[in-house]
C-alpha cells in the first residue's frame, strides 16, 4: 500500500464509490487515508511508487491516545475489501489515463 500517500488527481479521489468510504454502512472514522487512498491506487491506469524514502514515520502510536489496534483493525478491513475496477472511459482533463 503507498503509506502515507497523498499526492492525487482530484477525478481518481471523485471516481471512489461512497460506499468504499465506509464500514458497516459509517463513514470510516479512523485510516481514511487508506480508505481513500487505496481504492485510488486500484482506480489508477498507472499508478507509481516512490521508493526511495522521503520521510521517516516513527509509528510509536505516542499522541494517538491507544488507537493503535483500532487503526490497525480498521486498516485490514479496508484492505480486505474487494478491489475495485478502473470504469471505462476514466480520464483526465486532456484525455490522458491517470
Amino acid at each position: 500500500m503507498p503509506s502515507a500517500a497523498r499526492s492525487f488527481r482530484k477525478r481518481l479521489f471523485d471516481a471512489i464509490p461512497e460506499d468504499a468510504l465506509r464500514l458497516d454502512g459509517k463513514y470510516i472514522e479512523i485510516a481514511q487515508d487508506w480508505a481513500f487512498m487505496l481504492p485510488m491506487v486500484e482506480l489508477a491506469a498507472q499508478p507509481v511508487a516512490i521508493t526511495e524514502p522521503l520521510y521517516l514515520y516513527e509509528p510509536s502510536g505516542e499522541g494517538k491516545h491507544g488507537r493503535r489496534a483500532w487503526r490497525e483493525q480498521v486498516t485490514a478491513r479496508i484492505v480486505a475489501k474487494p478491489p475495485l475496477r478502473r470504469p471505462d472511459g476514466l480520464r483526465g482533463a486532456h484525455g490522458q489515463a491517470d
